[in-house]
This record gives C-alpha cells, structure tokens and sequence, in this order.
C-alpha cells in the first residue's frame, strides 16, 4: 500500500527540483545544509530587531549598575562639561537604509579586496555585482544596532561614519571589510541618531562620572 509522502519529502520537494543524478542531489543536498546552517547563524531583520533591543536593555542596566566607589557629587558645571565631552556616548542609534555588494572571502580568499576595488574603480558605468553572500544585498531603515549585530561593530561603524561625513549620500563606496570579505556600499537613507537633552541623562551622565573618578582613583 503505498503512503504520501512525509512532510520532510515535502519540504525538500518544495525547496528543489527532483535530483536527475547523483551529483546534482549532492549538490542540493549540500546547499539545503548551509542555508540551514546560515540561518541560524544570521537572523532575520525582525529578529535582530528584538534581540537588539533586548541588547541595549542590557547594556544600559549594565551601565546603571556598575559598582560605584565613591559618593562624590561634581558641581553643575563639572558634570555638565563630562556630558559634553562624552555627548557621543549617549547618542541614539542611527537608522540607514542601504545597498550592498560582496566580494566573499569565501570565494576569493586575499583577493576579495582588490576584486571589489577593481569593481569600485568601473563603478560610474558598471553597477557592482559581487559574488553570493549570506546577507541581505538590502537594508531598508536599519537600525546602527542591528547593523552591528549583522555585519560586525567595526565594519557597522565604517558605514555609518560614511554616511554621516560624506558630502552627500554614498553611492558607490568602499571597500568595507567584515568576516565575510569587502564590502560596496550605496547609501540611499541616512538618519543620525540624536542626542538627548542633558536633563533627560542626568542621572545615567552621573553614574558615568563616578565610574570614571573612581576608575582613575584607583589606577593611582
């Protein structure tokens, strides 16, 4: 008596064309595995969303229970010069919405770099291409905090500075590296994240100022 198939059989029959030799349903099989395994490593948008929010929840308790070692209280004027010179600290996440390409180390190894200069360099009348990537080729109103989360602090932040001090919106520019090789990028939304008002941080801008007296107290 023969049965329907299981909903495993489905899913693969849903996902990929019936294997016409042993070679392509390695091949399947292979690619099947590593979407598996690149889906849990890179979350969706809606997920990082959560899990950063959930992140900075932790970084600012983090922040407000630091062990403090001393009861000094700065005038107005001390703690109000400390915010200033650290107002960047306090500033909120920047929201971009971008276009990427990636020249992956996975498939050039050294040469992801000079492939992506070289695509740089042919920009003005070639459009990027790059090779295929775990990433999205697009980020529509993306938080500074989940772009960290996706690509690495460092290479977050190089976007963002790009953004932020270039004359106008970014189109192409690069290479920005990160663990899955040289980035182009093309800036088509930038939004910079405001400072609060010292009113508002008053209180976490103070714990801030004890933690730093009593970190440069005890190095002494």
């Amino acid at each position: 008596m023969e049965t329907g198939p299981t909903k495993k059989q489905h899913s693969w029959n849903e996902l990929y064309a019936t294997p016409k030799n042993i070679q392509q349903f390695q091949d399947q099989l292979e690619e099947k595995l590593i979407s598996r395994q690149m889906g849990l490593r890179h979350p969706t948008i809606d997920q990082l969303s959560a899990q950063t929010t959930e992140n900075s929840l932790e970084l600012r308790l983090d922040k407000l229970t630091k062990s403090i070692t001393t009861s000094e209280i700065p005038s107005d004027e001390e703690l109000s010069a400390f915010f200033e010179s650290e107002k960047e600290e306090y500033r909120g996440a920047s929201t971009i919405t971008l276009q990427q390409v990636v020249y992956t180390i996975a498939a050039r190894g050294g040469g992801s770099i000079s492939a992506a200069q070289e695509a740089l360099s042919l920009s003005a009348k070639v459009v990027p291409k790059g090779d295929k990537a775990p990433l999205p080729a697009h980020f529509t109103h993306i938080s500074s905090l989940q772009l960290d989360e996706t690509l690495g602090k460092a290479a977050s932040l190089a976007i963002i500075n790009l953004a932020r001090y270039s004359r106008e919106l970014p189109c192409w520019e690069g290479p920005i590296t990160s663990v899955y090789g040289a980035h182009l990028i093309c800036v088509k939304q930038f939004a910079l994240g405001e400072i609060p008002p010292f009113s508002e941080v008053r209180m976490q801008v103070l714990n801030d100022w004890r933690y730093q007296t009593a970190s440069k107290k005890s190095l002494r």
